[in-house]
């Protein structure tokens, strides 16, 4: 069958286009393809913490201005990036004077190794419009982080698996960084 002339010309240029596309597609996936022994260092070294990826709830105790109450916290954890970065999502609500439930609390957070450093990072927002980066450390199952110093107090965080697979988390603040006063205290189950 001989095609018109008015349509061999679309045809034959779609064909190049498609044959140039196989010669060069394969290349644009290798270029993008993340580095598998970059990727599978970062993935190993995150390997103790996937107990936390899951939907979590539970009590959480937050003590601040001289005042101690009781938030219910959620916490969503899922792995990201071909599972070479934690990404987790958390929230705490209360319930109001008429005892409907209120969220009053959100905050999300990304947990990475980075194989350039050969360490872990923490990048948190608590909703404020402040970022925080700073350097995390992992020991077994149990990881912990630090805030920038505000003035003179610093503040840290540790997540620890307990023996019954529960979401324990401490965090505490300090002046001189040697007594640390805890501000939240929380125990939470998968769900």
């Amino acid at each position: 069958m001989t095609l018109p002339m008015s349509l061999a010309r679309p045809v034959v240029r779609s064909a190049v286009a498609g044959l140039m596309l196989l010669a060069v597609f394969p290349q644009a996936l290798r270029a993008q393809a993340p580095s598998t022994a970059g990727a599978d260092t970062a993935r190993a070294r995150l390997a103790p913490l996937t107990w936390l990826v899951g939907e979590w709830s539970g009590p959480a105790t937050v003590t601040s201005g001289g005042r101690t109450f009781t938030l219910t916290q959620r916490e969503t954890v899922e792995a990201a990036a071909n599972g070479t970065v934690l990404m987790i999502r958390g929230r705490g609500s209360m319930k109001d004077a008429s005892a409907v439930e209120r969220e009053v609390f959100q905050a999300a957070g990304l947990l990475t190794y980075d194989v350039g450093t050969q360490r872990f990072t923490w990048v948190s927002s608590g909703g404020s419009g402040y970022l925080g980066i700073t350097e995390a450390s992992v020991n077994g199952t149990s990881f912990v982080w630090k805030l920038a110093d505000r003035g003179n107090v610093r503040s840290r965080f540790t997540i620890t698996q307990t023996p019954e697979d529960a979401w324990y988390e401490v965090g505490e603040e300090s002046t001189d960084g040697v007594v640390w006063t805890r501000t939240i205290e929380m125990r939470l189950t998968k769900r």
